[in-house]
């Protein structure tokens, strides 16, 4: 009878120790989980070379991408990735590295290495904390918070929120929606930002009024240097 009492509570006690372990365990695996990210679609010629591996192998919807993962398109072929809530355009004729995909307790964190090509970026933060978004070439960076932007290694263009954009000189320039950006061929500074062509022939909404707003400023830049655009709630 004591054997049969000693075997019960030791049952319960593994059991027990099981639930709180799978507890503790539950959120890192979610963690884990969402750091890496998922091939949703695949156009034309695709290829991936995963951390490690000599040879580049056909990429696939529904394949699961982790850090340092190289991905390169053909000829009219694309790829959209899935990088935690984000979501990533990979377009023609681009080859990148995904260098970092990871979420950790205060932020998500995305590092992209762009070598050539262009990249379409939809960043969206979770509700429960922010996103750090960058995106590298060898002339500039791109880094964001929660926009939605186009880059091609040297010129940036902004469709939503801003993005800060770096040069060689490491100062930050941010560009706002419907603004684009790129650096200086000589300096590789940052220029100040331009409004796109959409965004210039867009007319205020009848009836409004505008008001002029500086559209980007460069720290320590003349005022020469500095763009007026127009801006309606």
């Amino acid at each position: 009878m004591k054997t049969l009492k000693t075997s019960a509570l030791k049952t319960r006690w593994l059991a027990a120790v099981f639930c709180v372990l799978t507890g503790l365990a539950g959120p890192a695996a979610l963690s884990a989980q969402s750091s890496r990210a998922l091939i949703q679609e695949v156009r034309g010629t695709v290829e991936l070379k995963r951390p490690g591996a000599s040879a580049w192998v056909p990429a696939a919807p529904g394949q699961e991408l982790t850090g340092d993962t190289q991905i390169s398109t053909g000829f009219k072929s694309s790829a959209l990735i899935r990088l935690g809530n984000s979501t990533l355009t990979v377009q023609p004729l681009t080859r990148l590295s995904l260098t970092e995909i990871r979420a950790a307790e205060d932020a998500e964190r995305v590092n992209i290495s762009l070598q050539a090509g262009r990249i379409r970026a939809d960043v969206k933060p979770p509700a429960e904390r922010p996103v750090q978004f960058t995106v590298r070439s060898p002339t500039a960076t791109a880094s964001v918070r929660g926009t939605l932007f186009e880059f091609d290694t040297v010129n940036l263009t902004v469709d939503e929120g801003t993005v800060g954009f770096s040069g060689a000189d490491s100062t930050v320039v941010y560009v706002r929606a419907g603004q684009s950006g790129s650096p200086d061929p000589v300096t590789g500074r940052i220029a100040a930002p331009v409004e796109t062509a959409a965004a210039q022939a867009a007319p205020p909404p009848a009836g409004v009024e505008t008001t002029a707003i500086p559209a980007g400023v460069i720290p320590g830049a003349s005022s020469s240097e500095i763009r007026i655009g127009i801006s309606w709630d």
